[in-house]
């Protein structure tokens, strides 16, 4: 906003006619000319933006009529008329009181340029140190930050007339969307309120304009319907936007607990999904821990089915080479269990360090997500605890094999005649060594 070099040439003659009272948007003196005025007349003549009409003796002159300027004489008397024509080549009001009331370019947030206060003794400019103007200057930027924020402006009233600001928020349910109107109807009541702090606005429709994080959009939605929620309790008697300023530190409050409780949902839905997915890596850790024993496995019923080969067999040498690698196989695949126990207990001990480090992050008042993670541990263990059993199960049966071909054997060289009366020592001996590992 920038004022015009008419503009400040004719409030330079205005101070120097000694700031006459205005009619209308008129003012009129008489005054001995000067040297001064002169200038000043003669170049707001020339410019032709303002209505001028001077009386030197019986001789009017006026700028409307195309007059030439008259030639003026130092003190020579003259009555000077001036009018303003209140648009953009200059706006005069009284007051700061009645700038607010009559300036409709303040309702959209903009100040016009060439705007001078009468009883201040001041033009309005960007740069003005006045306190009420500061104030009037800070609506104007508020009102600018929440035409961006607002879906869309009703304007039909006119360019002078106020913003209908439409804000379009979800209701309770989240199913049904309602408008929330806010007119930016200004009155001087504006003046008695501190001024608005909208950094946070600002930053927050900067952030929405530069930014595509999904964290942008959320904390535009949430400020608007903090914003509308303030909107909404403003009484039907009252001065909507000054009831908005004179409230503005609730906007802010309503806004940080708003996004608190949505940062909150955001963290625990986020928790839940990694606890989720650490939940569906170590089972699969833990399945395919005993999943890899399945070749090793395959190979017991095959090592027992060569008995119906070296039935065929006469050298009782072929009957005691099954015998040993009866023995292998067996041993082989009890080895491989082993293994496979302590690779399940070493997952055991890394899920167990994983979700200790998620309970670190719960806060103790989240009952919710710890039930959950509670959940998530208990389905994990019952996991373990099965494939624990059943590799205890595959220990026992991986001596099979050597079991068969001992029973083969002893069967053959009519050794279990002689044994008999120790079959049960043996049996228990047998099966104490497996269960022992």
């Amino acid at each position: 906003m920038q004022t015009s070099k008419h503009f400040e040439q004719l409030i330079s003659l205005y101070r120097l006619l000694g700031c006459p009272a205005l009619e209308g948007n008129t003012f009129k003196t008489r005054g001995t000319c000067s040297l001064r005025m002169s200038e000043l007349l003669s170049a707001l003549w020339l410019g032709n933006q303002y209505t001028i009409v001077l009386t030197v003796g019986d001789i009017n002159k006026s700028t409307e009529m195309d007059d030439p300027f008259p030639d003026l004489a130092e003190k020579q008397p003259l009555h000077i008329e001036i009018t303003v024509p209140q648009t953009e080549k200059g706006f005069f009001y009284k007051n700061v009181s009645e700038w607010i009331a009559l300036a409709g370019s303040l309702k959209k947030g903009k100040f016009a340029p060439n705007t001078y206060l009468v009883d201040e003794d001041l033009i309005v400019d960007a740069e003005s140190d006045n306190t009420e103007v500061a104030k009037v200057r800070k609506t104007c930027e508020l009102i600018e930050q929440l035409s961006k924020l607002a879906h869309y402006h009703d304007e039909k009233q006119g360019p002078s007339q106020a913003y209908r600001l439409v804000f379009v928020v979800p209701d309770k349910d989240d199913k049904v969307y309602r408008p929330v109107i806010l007119e930016t109807q200004l009155t001087d009541d504006i003046l008695l309120a501190e001024q608005p702090d909208i950094s946070l606005l600002s930053k927050i429709v900067q952030e929405h304009n530069t930014s595509n994080s999904i964290h942008a959009s959320e904390r535009l939605s949430v400020y608007r319907i903090a914003l509308t929620e303030i909107i909404e309790k403003i009484p039907s008697d009252a001065k909507a936007f000054s009831y908005l300023i004179k409230h503005w530190p609730d906007v802010a409050d309503s806004f940080k607990k708003s996004w608190e409780r949505y940062l909150s949902g955001f963290s625990f839905n986020k928790l839940k999904a990694e606890m989720a997915k650490q939940q569906t890596e170590f089972s699969q850790k833990l399945s395919d821990t005993v999943a890899s024993l399945s070749g090793r496995l395959f190979s017991l019923p095959i090592s027992i089915a060569g008995i119906a080969l070296i039935e065929k067999a006469e050298s009782s040498l072929v009957n005691w080479f099954y015998l040993v690698s009866s023995l292998l196989v067996s041993y082989m695949v009890f080895r491989a269990v082993k293994m496979q126990e302590e690779n399940l207990e070493n997952a055991q001990a890394s899920y167990i360090m994983a979700f200790s480090e998620f309970n670190q992050k719960i806060d103790e008042k989240n009952s919710v997500i710890q039930d959950e993670l509670k959940k998530v541990i208990d389905r994990l263990d019952g996991t373990f605890s099965h494939l624990v059993q059943e590799l205890k199960f595959y220990s026992f049966i991986a001596w099979t094999p050597l079991l068969a071909a001992t029973f083969y054997i002893f069967l053959k060289s009519h050794l279990l005649d002689k044994l008999y009366p120790v079959y049960p020592q043996v049996f228990i001996a047998w099966l104490y060594a497996v269960l022992l590992g």
